[in-house]
C-alpha cells in the first residue's frame, strides 16, 4: 500500500461504507446476543427451579461455579450492549450530519471547539484527538472507531458463548 493518503471524496466514500457496515454489525450482534444470554438465563432457571428432579442428572457441585460463568458472560453481553449503543448513536449521528449538508464556509475547527466545551472528560480528549486527525486531513477517525468497536463487540459475543458453554459442561458432563 502506498504512504499517499486518499483523497477527500475517497476518505469520505470509506467512511460511509465503515459506518454502514459497523451499524449493521452492530443491530445483528446485538439482537443476538441478547437472545442468547436471555436463553442461557432462562436455561439456568429452569435447572434451578427443577434442581430437585434433575439433581441426579446434574453436577451441583458446580452449580455455583456455573453460575459465576453465566454472571460473567451477563457482563460480557452489558459490555457489548454497551459499545453498540455507542456505535449506533454515532452512526446514526453520522447519518444525520450527512443530511445537514453544511456549507463549504462551516470551520471544522471552530464546530469541534464548540463540541469540546459542551463535553466532560474523557470525551472532550477524544474530541481533541479527532481534531488533532481531521486538522491533518484524516476524515476516518470516526468510521474507524465505529468498525473497531464493531470488531470488540463480536469479540464479546464469542467470550459470551464461551462462558456459557463452560457452565453448561461444568453442570452437564464435569464429573
Amino acid at each position: 500500500m502506498n504512504d499517499q493518503k486518499p483523497n477527500r471524496e475517497t476518505q469520505i466514500f470509506a467512511g460511509r461504507v465503515l459506518n454502514a457496515m459497523s451499524g449493521r454489525v452492530t443491530a445483528e450482534i446485538s439482537s443476538f446476543s441478547s437472545w442468547f444470554i436471555a436463553g442461557a438465563g432462562a436455561l439456568l432457571a429452569v435447572v434451578l427451579s427443577g434442581i430437585g428432579t434433575l439433581g441426579p442428572y446434574l453436577q451441583i457441585g458446580h452449580l455455583s461455579g456455573s453460575i459465576k460463568l453465566f454472571l460473567a458472560a451477563a457482563a460480557c453481553n452489558v459490555l457489548q450492549r454497551w459499545l453498540g449503543a455507542m456505535v449506533a448513536g454515532s452512526v446514526a449521528v453520522g447519518a444525520e450530519i450527512q443530511a445537514l449538508q453544511a456549507s463549504s464556509a462551516v470551520d471544522r475547527s471552530a464546530a469541534l471547539a464548540i463540541l469540546k466545551a459542551s463535553t466532560f472528560r474523557p470525551i472532550r480528549w477524544w474530541l481533541e484527538r479527532v481534531q488533532r486527525k481531521t486538522e491533518a486531513d484524516d476524515l476516518l477517525v470516526g468510521p474507524r472507531l465505529n468498525a473497531r468497536l464493531s470488531q470488540i463487540q463480536s469479540w464479546l459475543v464469542l467470550g459470551q458463548f464461551f462462558l456459557l458453554g463452560w457452565a453448561a459442561w461444568r453442570l452437564l458432563l464435569w464429573t
